[in-house]
């Protein structure tokens, strides 16, 4: 196989005029030594992704802490080879000859189920967290039918949002809104909570309790309710490795998608260890917290900030929160549908030609990015069923 240093820049700039910084002709001919063409416009200069979570402390720490090396793993990966492929594509690189072509396409095959689960079970969270926020303002309790319904409906929005055209202008826009609303809802959390804990009058957990003391209040034994707690953590710090899935799409991926996996890792679980650690703090008594909560909510975070801010400014807050963390789902479309096309690239799927293809308009895979949806929304529909 050819060296990059082989290649003829001036050429490459010839070929390819959407590329108007040095770099990125770079970035192309890894891209040619690998035995592809440029398809996606590279409109990526920073990559990341936020949510807002809440958990407890040691459920959030441990599992934050044991995830990290995945994150340093995937990030050198993606450092050194920058392709869309990513888990798949390093699986059948690194791989011993004769078992690698097998082993890549069980990664592949991996990554596409559990997408499928992935963007199912973001759209129910989104959509149920919704459903109950506004219940809190109405008193109408939502019935699992209008959820799935919601869902479905979530899910038809991140399509159309993940089909419009990526360009510098609306990605700019999408992420400083974005960033703007967690920035703020953030600080108000921080330092809201514990204000409105102080002037009440109500005193905070000790330091001893939050981080020396396990009391289990679930109906499940601890066998099952401390791996579940590491499994909501896992669940929650999730996305971050977006960028690796994107990378042929990002100016000098090589420096900017592993530098963005390793910031967006640790921001995520940064801010959500602070979360829990802050919640803890202020949920004082935590058996009538638990025996008590209103079934309109179900949510001790929920009924803390009703508690402390009360109905209006807690539901207003929290929806502010669940809408702008929904749209992440769009981003997590975008990042799987481009994996998928990556799998067909290298005929790993059926009707690879079709999956494959990226809209020269929307400079994205627009079959794959249908087809995930209208697969999601048919498991909704399923499970909506009687």
């Amino acid at each position: 196989m050819a060296s990059i240093l082989d290649r003829d820049t001036d050429a490459d700039k010839k070929m390819d005029t959407r590329n108007s910084i040095a770099s990125d002709f770079a970035e192309d001919a890894i891209i040619h030594d690998f035995g592809y063409s440029p398809s996606y416009a590279r409109v990526f200069r920073s990559l990341g992704a936020m949510s807002l979570t809440m958990a407890m402390a040691s459920g959030w720490f441990i599992p934050s802490l044991l995830f990290l090396p995945w994150a340093l793993t995937t990030a050198g990966f993606c450092s050194s080879m920058p392709v869309n492929g990513a888990n798949y594509w390093w699986t059948a690189t690194l791989a011993p000859p004769s078992i690698s072509r097998p082993l890549s396409f069980i990664a592949g095959m991996a990554n596409i189920t559990s997408a499928l689960t992935s963007i199912a079970s973001f759209a129910w969270a989104s959509s149920s967290s919704i459903c109950t926020i506004i219940g809190l303002f109405s008193g109408w309790v939502p019935t699992n039918h209008i959820i799935f319904t919601v869902a479905i409906a979530t899910c038809a929005a991140w399509f159309f949002t993940a089909s419009i055209r990526m360009d510098k202008a609306s990605l700019v826009f999408i992420a400083s809104v974005t960033a703007t609303l967690v920035l703020v809802s953030s600080v108000c959390f921080v330092i809201g909570l514990p204000v409105a804990q102080k002037t009440q009058g109500i005193p905070f957990t000790s330091a001893a309790t939050v981080f020396g003391d396990y009391t289990n209040y679930n109906e499940w034994d601890k066998p099952v309710s401390v791996p579940f707690t590491f499994f909501c953590a896992a669940w929650v710090i999730t996305g971050w490795n977006a960028p690796s899935a994107v990378a042929e799409e990002a100016h000098n991926a090589r420096i900017v998608a592993p530098r963005s996996i390793i910031n967006t890792y640790c921001l995520q679980a940064g801010m959500g260890m602070l979360f829990c650690i802050l919640l803890a703090f202020c949920i004082t008594t935590w058996r009538q917290q638990h025996l008590t909560l209103p079934p309109v909510s179900g949510y001790a975070a929920f009924t803390l900030l009703i508690d402390r801010w009360g109905l209006k400014a807690a539901g207003a807050f929290l929806l502010i929160i669940f809408l702008n963390t929904s749209i992440g789902g769009a981003a997590v479309l975008v990042m799987l549908s481009c994996q998928t096309a990556a799998f067909a690239r290298d005929g790993g799927m059926l009707f690879n030609d079709k999956l494959l293809y990226v809209s020269p308009r929307r400079f994205s895979p627009i079959a794959s990015e249908t087809i995930y949806s209208l697969a999601v929304i048919a498991v909704m529909v399923l499970y909506a069923l009687p």
